[in-house]
Order: C-alpha cells, then structure tokens, then sequence
C-alpha cells in the first residue's frame, strides 16, 4: 500500500478486499499472460515523438479484479432469475492450434503433449519456464494466439481464459452495447424500472450477441491498424538507423516477422537473408529450419512493412552465418534499408 500519500486508511478495506480475491483467483489459475500494451507519444508538433509501453500498476489490477466479481454476479444474478443472458464466452483452443503449439515448443526444448485435456494453469506453467529466458516475450505471444477468440453468446460455454463457468459483461466501459444488454436484463428480472429488455429483444439475442461480437472485431482492428500506422510514421524518417531487434515470426511469404525493441514497432525481413545456406519456413511450427531448427512466435500482423538489411547482422563478432542461426533469437542489431507501406 505504499505509494497511497496518507490515504492508506481510507482504501485499507478495499485493499484486503483485494488480496482476499488474489488468493480466491489464484486457486483458479485463470490464464496469466503478461502483454504490454503499446502508448504512442505525440509531439507539440503533431507528429509521434515516441512509443513506449503502458506502466501496469496495482491499482490497475485492483479494479480489473473487482470488476471481474461483479461480471460473475451479474450472470449468476440473471441466471438465478431464469432471464436470458448475452454471456463473454471463450472456447478451449481448437486442436489444430494446440498441434501447432507443440510443434512450436518441440523447437525450444519444451514438452507438450498433444492429447491431453488442456487447462489454464498448463500454459501458466510453460510461462513460467519461459520466464527468466530468451524466449519469454516470444511464449506470451505464441500462447495467445493459440487461444480462441472470445464472444458474445447467449450459450454459455464458460470462459476459459478466465476459468470462469458463467461470465457476462457488466462493467466493461469499452464494450457498452453488450453491458447494456446485461444492464436491462437485472432491469427486468429485478424490477428496476420500466426499461428492461422487451420480449422481442430477448428472442433476438442471438442476433444481437453474434452482431456485436463482429463489431468489437472490426473496432479491435481498427485500434490495431491505427496504432501500427504511428509506428510506422515513426520508423519512415528512420531508413538506415540501427535498433536492436528479434525475430517473432515467419510467415508463408517466407518472411520472418521483426520487433524492434527500440520502438515497440513490427517489421519483415526476408528469410533468404539471414544465411547463404537453404533454409525451410515450418508455419504450423511457427519455425524456420536450417541444420538447428530456430523457434520462432507465431506470425504478427503487419500494418505496414518495414524491410531490413542483414548487413549488420553479420558484422562484429558474431562470426558466420551459420553460426548466427541458433535456436537462441537473439536481438540484431538490423539495419533499416527500406520502407513499404
């Protein structure tokens, strides 16, 4: 509670509160991933002065766990009254994804059966051995894409992220059509008010839930091809600086996907020249193969390319080629030659 400035008495009920539900959900061993969320930096001049990430505080999590409470009694609450529930829902992993998960794991030395009945706390414990090494950034971004796309529904499947049985969204201030929807329901069902939800739109929210999911998709791209489009206006007047970068990804245009470290930006660079040597590109194995097979995260998507020269890659002491391509991704330093939008 440091940090508080003389108001450690007042939220004291509030933090314990707190910790009470950390024990509560780390029994539940929902999904732990650590993903940071990129913060673009405008200038008085308009243009992007820097991108960083977004500080992840306690506080943050203090109010995302107590919203997560009051989701969970919003569904059981509808529930207990028998009204129809638009709830979040979020499958299992569908088996080609975790088939490409193992693949992906065999080429860093880690175990994963593939016909085992998957959990949560299992990606949490390959987390966690990817943690304190080179591939930890790698392993969140692997894992999330192996993942489901969570939806709206009104058939509950449970959550599986959140290993949740019953979830609704109540309080999420960025998907309001769907709280509402849950908001009118209590409406009703507790009688609130004249305003609840009307015998029509109960018998349509399976319409409902499958037009705002797809409209959350569309907004949810629109958020991320807007946010590569500063990063690319910031890496346009860069053409040939170095950064430091790792290779996240290969795709079927034999292309690896590029992070650049400095910049939080994406970039592509063309397998053919990390080596003179013949080189395979496994994308069910999210791997490129070349005598050592190197792991590799799942494709990234691009808004726009940035191409880079393997010049400096080369350079230095890292010696040949062959050398380079270890199964350790380790950063460039790559030299920007090229920009394609």
């Amino acid at each position: 509670m440091a940090g508080l400035c003389g108001h450690g008495a007042r939220v004291a009920p509030l933090w314990n509160a707190y910790q009470a539900l950390v024990i509560a959900r780390d029994k539940r061993d929902p999904l732990n991933l650590d993903l940071p969320e990129r913060r673009v930096i405008i200038g008085e001049d308009g243009k992007v002065k820097s991108i960083d990430y977004r500080d992840r505080l306690e506080s943050m999590r203090v109010i995302e766990e107590l919203m997560i409470q009051a989701n969970v009694a919003a569904a059981e609450s509808l529930e207990k009254a028998r009204m129809p529930i638009v709830y979040r829902v979020h499958e299992h992993p569908s088996k080609e994804k975790l088939f490409a998960f193992s693949d992906y794991l065999r080429t860093i030395n880690i175990s994963f059966a593939k016909g085992q009945v998957v959990k949560p706390g299992i990606f949490n414990r390959i987390l966690a051995q990817a943690k304190e090494g080179v591939h930890a950034e790698i392993m969140n971004d692997v894992v999330l894409r192996t993942q489901a796309q969570a939806i709206y529904s009104p058939d509950n499947i449970g959550h599986f992220g959140l290993n949740l049985q019953r979830y609704a969204h109540f309080t999420s201030p960025i998907r309001r059509y769907a709280d509402l929807i849950v908001h009118r329901a209590l409406i009703r069902a507790l009688k609130l008010g004249s305003d609840g939800l009307t015998d029509r739109e109960m018998q349509t929210l399976g319409e409902t839930a499958e037009h705002i999911s797809r409209c959350e998709r569309r907004a949810m791209a629109a958020e991320r091809d807007s946010t590569e489009r500063y990063v690319a206006a910031f890496m346009k007047d860069r053409e040939g600086a170095t950064f430091q970068a790792r290779i996240t990804g290969v795709t079927r245009l034999f292309n690896s996907s590029i992070s650049i470290c400095e910049s939080c930006g994406l970039g592509a660079l063309n397998v053919m020249a990390l080596a003179r040597t013949t080189i395979t590109a496994r994308t069910s194995a999210s791997s490129l193969i070349s005598g050592p097979s190197i792991g590799l995260a799942a494709p990234r998507r691009k808004f726009a390319s940035i191409f880079f020269s393997s010049s400096a890659l080369f350079s230095g002491d890292r010696g040949s080629p062959s050398n380079c391509l270890t199964s350790r991704p380790a950063p460039g330093p790559w030299t920007i030659s090229g920009f394609s939008q």
